[in-house]
């Protein structure tokens, strides 16, 4: 066990299950899956054999909490993943077995196993919770999106809305809806664009602005690229 990694790894594995909690860090981590965003309050798992690559972002202390364990009971666990610490209840976890570890006081060892069987307990609850936890996620971003298209929205704010990271987010998004959240968020935009211009004498410029782009050029783009037709072609043709 340790606390406050680290510079540049380069890439390897463990023979044991490895579980590290970002209290205030970052870092971009490679695994055989692709690439992990780890932001604060994210607790990311090695699986015995997965070669992993971290890249921390040195702006931030890198205050972290790393526990390494063999672990039987997950012997068919063979991919890393990441989890979003919503509840703070991973980092109250990881705490206290470092300070246990840290004093070793009578019976630390003893108790330091039970946190770990704690902690191993809200995996297998979060696993188990998370079709709903990501639907929720989704549907708060989304949710978002529609009530605020006019305003400029960024990947990071609504990542930071749901307290998990943009690459996670971005995956769900791909995942749920098959686009990327901007795409999403520009497909909005779009469907309300085209009935203003329907329903209204606006000036593309006006529109434009009034659905969320400073720019009516970019806007122009965005609308052609999502429909096939500039907005005033699409305006003459209803």
């Amino acid at each position: 066990m340790e606390k406050n990694l680290r510079g540049y790894w380069k890439k390897h594995s463990h023979p044991y299950f490895e579980f590290i909690y970002f209290f205030n860090a970052k870092a971009q981590i490679d695994v055989p899956e692709g690439k992990l965003e780890l932001v604060p309050y994210d607790l990311v798992v090695y699986p015995p054999g997965v070669m992993h690559h971290e890249l921390p972002d040195m702006r931030y202390p890198q205050e972290v909490i790393c526990i390494a364990a063999y672990i039987d009971s997950l012997d068919t666990m063979n991919t890393s993943f990441q989890i979003s610490d919503t509840k703070g209840t991973f980092g109250w976890l990881f705490e206290q077995s470092f300070e246990e570890f840290k004093e070793k006081q009578e019976g630390y060892e003893e108790i330091i196993i039970n946190y770990i069987k704690a902690i191993l307990f809200h995996i297998h609850r979060s696993f188990k919770n998370n079709k709903t936890a990501t639907i929720d996620i989704l549907n708060s971003s989304v949710r978002f999106i529609h009530e605020h298209f006019y305003e400029s929205v960024s990947v990071e704010q609504l990542a930071s809305i749901s307290c998990v990271s943009k690459s996670y987010l971005s995956r769900l998004f791909l995942k749920r809806l098959g686009m990327s959240p901007m795409r999403y968020l520009n497909s909005v935009r779009v469907d309300i664009a085209k009935k203003l211009l329907i329903d209204s004498k606006l000036s593309i410029g006006d529109i434009a602005v009034k659905v969320g782009f400073s720019d009516p050029l970019y806007f122009s783009r965005v609308f052609n690229k999502l429909t096939g037709v500039a907005p005033t072609e699409f305006r003459k043709l209803k």
